[in-house]
């Protein structure tokens, strides 16, 4: 494929991509790359730093600016347009680039993994040495089973028993490091069940060898770790099971992490700190982050902002998107704020979504936010939502509200608990799950798996009596009250166009409506 076997960017610098037969001076070659434990440890912060980038920044913005919580402010150039608008097609940019990225991100770890097995397996390291690099291998596991899980999320059809064998409704899987220019050889896509017994694979590897690991050493396991635990695959497990209707897993792969006694839902007057210092005893896995490498990580902040100024901003929410909380929320008052928007010669007073708020440890100086925070892909919160929704689905309504009382309690100041059932259980759920997750990535997948559709609101005067001219004046046209509906082709991104014109075996597997 275009760019799955040719890329390889590894974080030593090892090769370049644009010509195979040729090697900087001083890179790591590509046979005698892996020698040492040292290798080993360079390639597997690389792998870490790619998880990072794929954790924040567009990853999580731009399925967001698709779907109902966020409207296209007239200021924004058109950034994510085709997102914003409903016009996404096989050649948008963004669309491309988070596949192709993805995949030269696991063609890093298929160049990885088989190596240091072999440095493992032909050595003579130490006991302890071995250990340590049986555990890099579990991690890389685990990133290569979480891109295959956004490949999936984001490509293909909601997942259903009726079509779960159906050919060409997953993702090519890649699981050699290959570069060829032989065409013949590039894989086509492979059913849904395929995919996702590949990525369960890779996470009962990845679990079985860092579980075995934390008995020598528990570092990662602990709140803010910027390890891979056994929690943070556990977290993944759980996820992927949701998205495929495996309750019984998402359930006891939730509680596991749940019940694990290592973290523990934030207290309200906690939560701010949660976003603004990305510390917080419900964080299972938060990548590494510091100011003196602060210009790598994704300012997730500025792609809805832009900048710090106050004055401006791409996106804003939907006025459904902040009717949605109670007063008492704090999550109100954390994920909002109101600036002064300049447009069009006018200072127009519209809300913002500051969930990113850039935290001042990466700040390059004291005053100079630069809207970066360390990205926050594993929290518990979410498992006690997905706990939730699966004791729903089996229909043990006493367990679904046990979770999302819980997780209300821990946002809303005076909460009392409520005994629901049906269909007001479910709408419960599917709210707090929007309210918690909002900005994450995850609301057009939800819409996709629930089957529904949306149509976006501009209702900002019911919020606000200051906000009566807010549509008219701030947002595009064509994005207040864009409509999907349920099942809309849309919810699948397609096939990046290069990738069906450069491998032959896609022929005919175009996601439909594209």
């Amino acid at each position: 494929m275009k760019k799955i076997y040719i890329a390889l960017v590894l974080a030593a610098g090892a090769l370049t991509s644009c010509d195979m037969d040729l090697e900087r001076a001083g890179a790591i070659g590509t046979e005698n790359g892996i020698q040492t434990k040292a290798d080993c440890q360079n390639l597997l912060n690389g792998i870490y730093t790619n998880l990072r980038s794929a954790t924040a920044g567009v990853f999580v913005a731009v399925p967001e600016f698709q779907a109902d919580m966020f409207q296209a402010t007239v200021v924004n150039g058109n950034n994510y347009g085709d997102f914003a608008f409903g016009s996404v097609t096989a050649s948008t940019g963004d669309i491309e680039s988070q596949f192709y990225t993805v995949y030269t991100y696991i063609a890093n770890i298929n160049y990885f993994m088989p190596r240091a097995q072999a440095l493992i397996d032909g050595s003579n390291l130490s006991d302890s040495d071995k250990a340590e690099i049986e555990m890099m291998i579990g991690v890389a596991k685990f990133a290569r089973a979480y891109y295959n899980y956004l490949l999936f999320d984001r490509f293909c059809q909601a997942y259903s028993a009726d079509k779960a064998e159906t050919p060409a409704l997953g993702v090519p899987l890649v699981d050699e490091y290959n570069p060829t220019p032989d065409r013949g050889s590039y894989p086509g896509r492979s059913s849904m069940r395929e995919t996702i017994d590949f990525i369960n694979s890779d996470l009962e590897q990845a679990y079985d060898i860092l579980n075995n690991y934390e008995k020598i050493s528990m570092a990662a396991c602990a709140p803010n770790s910027y390890r891979i635990s056994s929690y943070a695959v556990a977290a993944l497990q759980a996820r992927v099971a949701l998205l495929s209707k495996d309750y019984a897993t998402a359930i006891s792969k939730s509680e596991h992490v749940i019940n694990s006694g290592i973290f523990s839902l934030c207290e309200i007057e906690n939560y701010a700190n949660l976003w603004e210092k990305d510390m917080s005893t419900e964080l299972i896995f938060v990548p590494y982050g510091s100011k003196e490498e602060a210009g790598a990580i994704p300012g997730t902040g500025a792609v809805w902002l832009y900048s710090n100024a106050k004055n401006t901003s791409y996106f804003i929410p939907a006025s459904e998107a902040i009717a949605q909380y109670d007063k008492k929320d704090v999550r109100r008052t954390v994920f909002f704020d109101e600036y002064q928007i300049k447009c069009n010669g006018s200072d127009v007073d519209s809300p913002v979504f500051v969930k990113y708020p850039g935290n001042p440890d990466l700040f390059p100086t004291t005053s100079n936010n630069n809207l970066k925070n360390k990205p926050k892909p594993f929290r518990l919160s979410e498992l006690y939502l997905i706990a939730a929704e699966a004791y729903n689905e089996t229909g043990d309504a006493p367990n679904a509200n046990k979770y999302i009382n819980a997780l209300r309690a821990k946002r809303i100041t005076g909460y009392s608990d409520q005994n629901m059932s049906g269909n007001t259980l479910t709408a419960a759920i599917r709210a707090e799950r929007c309210k918690e997750l909002l900005g994450e990535g995850f609301r057009l997948s939800d819409l996709k798996r629930w089957g529904v559709g949306f149509t976006r609101t501009c209702a900002y005067g019911e919020i606000d009596t200051w906000y009566n001219d807010l549509a008219s004046m701030l947002l595009y046209p064509n994005s207040r009250t864009l409509s999907y509906s349920a099942g809309d082709y849309r919810y699948v991104w397609p096939i990046p166009q290069a990738e069906m014109e450069v491998n032959p075996q896609l022929r005919g597997q175009q996601n439909p409506g594209y």
